[in-house]
């Protein structure tokens, strides 16, 4: 029932949002994808990277098709699809295009430079052993 409840909170709140956007902002393309950088990321990286896409980068056609398929009900998702709704179809074109001109974001650096992993010690003496005495032939 948690992992329900989440996504129906969010989806209200996000709804509310979209209601509660001012009517000289609603043309505003930079107002409407602030309300997609809630889930989606502010700077391209999604909040839950496992169950939200990024699509800063992605293709105008495809982002276009996502949301059209989220407003027509050929896909179904309780956050995407009330916003998709709210929206008519040249604000959908706008918003993909808008998020194709972003780049794919950077993905986050490890913070520990990448090391060769060390062998085990019992590994390193026997090669050690065998490159000073050589390998024992077998009869």
């Amino acid at each position: 029932m948690r992992t329900r409840l989440f996504p129906t909170l969010l989806g209200a709140g996000i709804r509310l949002a979209v209601i509660a956007v001012p009517a000289h902002a609603a043309n505003d393309i930079e107002a409407t994808a602030q309300l997609c950088a809630a889930c989606h990321g502010q700077n391209g990286v999604p909040s839950d990277p496992k169950t939200v896409p990024i699509i800063w980068g992605q293709e105008r056609s495809y982002l276009f098709k996502q949301m059209r398929n989220y407003r027509n009900g050929e896909r179904d998702n309780p956050i995407m699809s009330p916003i998709a709704k709210s929206l008519a179809e040249e604000d959908l074109r706008k918003i993909a295009s808008y998020f194709a001109a972003k780049s794919w974001p950077a993905q986050a650096q490890s913070l520990r430079p990448h090391r060769r992993p060390r062998a085990l010690p019992s590994a390193n003496h026997a090669i050690s052993r065998i490159f000073r005495v050589g390998r024992r032939r077998r009869a």
